[in-house]
């Protein structure tokens, strides 16, 4: 289990990468995870990850952040699959327009990584 916690701290650091050098991306993502039933499967992720997260605090050096990860993606997870329509609309809301807030979203998600990877 930790090390499907640092594999996915890897890829939030390797994804918000991408997203400094083209911000655009994370309009196309958005579009892609909206489609159907790729959308539950989002929901399916985070609550796998929830409760990896859970699961995994006798063995994280920082347990209450595994705490705090694995509250919110359950928390998230539930929330996609009861509510679709007000989850979309908030996400079309949310996801930045300009570049700038793009980028800050971005370091956001380098700076969550960085802080899985070392909590485990």
């Amino acid at each position: 289990m930790t090390i499907m916690i640092q594999l996915l701290a890897i890829s939030l650091v390797i994804e918000g990468s991408l997203f400094l050098v083209k911000p655009q991306l994370i309009r196309s993502i958005l579009e892609f995870w909206k489609q159907g039933t790729k959308f539950y499967f989002g929901a399916l992720g985070a609550l796998l990850f929830g409760i990896i997260f859970i699961l995994n605090i006798q063995n994280a050096a920082l347990p209450i952040v595994m705490v705090i990860f694995g509250i919110i993606s359950l928390l998230k997870g539930t929330a996609i699959i009861f509510a679709r329509k007000p989850i979309l609309s908030f996400s079309e809301r949310i996801i930045p327009n300009k570049p700038f807030s793009s980028r800050m979203l971005a370091l956001g998600m380098i700076a969550i990584g960085i802080l899985l990877f070392y909590s485990v």
